[in-house]
């Protein structure tokens, strides 16, 4: 008997095809039948970890569901809340439903507030600040993101410079609370994982030989508010550098932004390859000027692409 085409030297786990937590702006679910099937074999074949350093709604990670994985942010709004649901769900459920009874889920801008002010009373937290436990959970504060979230306009996540989390209450007609099977769900997917509140070169220089990199950053040019800090093109360029070191270290890498000259060539002179995609996005940081471009995917395996 021949042996297999592709062996696989792992044992393949289920895949777990979880729906995020939050919406995020400029989500990649789209993309996951393109890139799924292709992260799947690579990792079954060869056992190297899923990398995500910029977590996001980690939609990608989630529809992956590998066990070894790692998810960073720069956010620890994202981090310390993804940490809580992942490790103490059961403790996020109960403190979201007790603010859904005492404020209510759709009515009373003053709850919504009073629940903002109450988030943001933590210092410094954009940067890696912030209570909880030792283990990095905190489920009250978890729950209050959530409920943020779920009630805040268009479901938006967004920090000041001070880091603070500043949407405004929305016009939310019932709005979508994560309810107890989905939290579950989140948690027993993403158990093995290691959340990480870190910049993203800290969490791509861990990268080793198969290990699969997934970059979904801030596009050139767009909104980048996500922390405080933000993201510039000195970031663009730190970002197409540290990928071009994994890659050298054997990692597959696949990174995705606007099609600007720009960008094409920061990464096309560094060696990867460059697939345009279906994606359009509105780049310009003046809303007066925004327009919507063509975005991309560079690569340095291309075979991952299906």
């Amino acid at each position: 008997m021949t042996a297999p085409l592709f062996p696989s030297l792992v044992p393949l786990p289920p895949r777990a095809n979880i729906e995020p937590l939050i919406r995020f702006v400029g989500s990649k679910r789209w993309l996951v039948p393109f890139l799924d099937r292709g992260i799947w074999w690579r990792l079954g074949r060869y056992g190297g970890r899923y990398i995500e350093p910029f977590a996001g709604g980690a939609s990608v990670g989630l529809a992956v569901g590998w066990p070894a994985a790692i998810l960073g942010d720069a956010s620890s709004h994202l981090i310390e809340m993804y940490r809580s649901v992942s490790g103490a769900w059961e403790d996020v459920a109960a403190e979201l439903w007790k603010l859904v009874g005492r404020y209510g889920a759709e009515s009373g801008a003053g709850g919504y507030y009073a629940v903002r002010e109450a988030y943001n009373e933590l210092p410094k937290r954009a940067n890696g600040g912030g209570g909880g436990g030792e283990d990095g959970t905190d489920p009250i504060q978890a729950a209050r993101l959530l409920y943020l979230i779920a009630r805040g306009f268009n479901g938006v996540f967004r920090v000041n410079k001070g880091g603070g989390f500043n949407v405004p209450v929305g016009d939310v007609k019932n709005p979508r609370f994560c309810d107890p099977a989905r939290l579950e769900a989140f948690s027993t997917a993403t158990s093995t994982w290691d959340w990480r509140c870190a910049d993203f070169a800290e969490t791509i220089l861990g990268a080793r030989a198969h290990d699969v990199l997934f970059c979904d950053p801030p596009y050139a040019g767009t909104f980048g508010a996500y922390t405080a800090g933000g993201f510039a093109w000195t970031d663009q360029v730190r970002l197409a550098d540290v990928l071009q070191s994994a890659a050298g270290r054997g990692a597959y890498v696949l990174h995705t932004n606007a099609d600007t000259p720009e960008i094409r060539a920061l990464h096309e002179s560094r060696g990867f390859y460059v697939l345009t995609t279906a994606e359009r996005r509105a780049v310009n940081r003046d809303a007066k000027g925004r327009a919507r471009v063509g975005c991309i995917l560079t690569t340095n395996a291309p075979e991952l692409v299906l």
